[in-house]
């Protein structure tokens, strides 16, 4: 049994996907399953429709995923689709794992309108993202804030109306930690002038001083199940399975306590809306604030548990000689 895997190369650069990656290798190394990993080109270079052969394809791009699953199609070569949603044109003719976003925007949604939140923005939405487009499925276009690359130019167009809102919901936490620290500097805090929630609990944000309210996902898990399901539909070609991970909201102090309205004014300029008629090609992990975030991010997930404690231990002011004698170091 063989498993050839295509990643999006642009959705390679996140923390999510590093995630999945290691839950597909770990699992295919348990079962001693074959696991090739080929770029899109490679890949087409030397397809061919082996026996007991399966492609899994994982990335959030919406232009990247349709090319290569009608690529995948044309030449009738099995394959599973490991992502957020996909285009409903491929419905009941390919096989999914599939990351439960609606059901996960939903909760989110729920428990910001339970502690009174009456308006609430969707933000950071990355138009050529599957899982940002599920997400904004929500909203009105008025109420989201696209970024097409730049967070910082995001960030502004929704501090103009910051006004309008009682809560945000931003796109994944590399976003909504950037727009807690902008705000921040403008003298507004989370959650006392306005409530925030996100998708991925980061690690990160648990040491900035804000914890977000957030959808965890396991990737990891993702990745696992996208394995085992590969073996079962090896075993079963005739078959076509549709399978969702669901996420897990944490409530933490971003989007507790009573809200003290802040009236904001800027000298920014007017804002102007727009929906894309298409789904542009923009690579959200370019912005150089992003990246860093997602860097850090990363260096703290592959951390020691006492590499954290020292983190934290700093972050507080101590000095090194009481950090070595807290955690009994030299």
């Amino acid at each position: 049994m063989k498993i050839k895997l295509l990643t999006d190369p642009q959705y390679a650069a996140s923390s999510w996907c590093h995630a999945t990656l290691k839950g597909i290798r770990e699992q295919a190394y348990l079962l001693k399953i074959s696991l090739e990993e080929l770029n899109d080109t490679d890949f087409f270079l030397s397809a061919a429709n082996e026996p007991n052969c399966i492609t899994i394809v994982t990335g959030t791009s919406i232009n990247w995923i349709n090319k290569i699953s009608s690529r995948l199609l044309l030449e009738k070569l099995p394959f599973l689709l490991v992502t957020a949603d996909y285009n409903l044109s491929f419905d009941g003719k390919i096989s999914s794992i599939l990351v439960d976003y609606r059901s996960a925007m939903q909760a989110l949604l729920s428990h910001l309108e339970q502690n009174g939140n009456s308006k609430i923005a969707f933000f950071g939405m990355n138009p050529s993202s599957y899982a940002d487009t599920v997400k904004s499925e929500f909203f009105a276009k008025e109420d989201i804030y696209y970024n097409y690359g730049n967070i910082a130019t995001c960030t502004n167009q929704f501090f103009q109306q910051i006004s309008r809102y009682d809560a945000a919901i931003c796109s994944n936490d590399a976003a909504a930690i950037y727009l807690i620290h902008f705000l921040s500097k403008k003298g507004i805090q989370v959650p006392d002038c306005l409530h925030l929630a996100s998708f991925g609990n980061f690690l990160l944000s648990n040491l900035t001083g804000t914890p977000l309210t957030s959808i965890a996902i396991d990737y990891r898990l993702l990745g696992q199940q996208a394995v085992r399901l590969c073996s079962f539909l090896i075993k079963n070609p005739s078959l076509t399975v549709n399978a969702f991970i669901n996420g897990i909201l944490k409530i933490k102090y971003s989007s507790k306590g009573s809200l003290q309205r802040k009236t904001v004014s800027t000298a920014l300029p007017s804002i102007s809306f727009h929906t894309p008629d298409s789904h542009p090609d923009i690579n959200f992990y370019e912005d150089s604030a992003i990246s860093s975030i997602l860097a850090l991010e990363r260096l703290i997930s592959e951390s020691s548990r006492l590499d954290l404690q020292i983190l934290e231990l700093l972050l507080t002011g101590e000095t090194l000689e009481k950090i070595a004698e807290y955690q009994n170091l030299s």
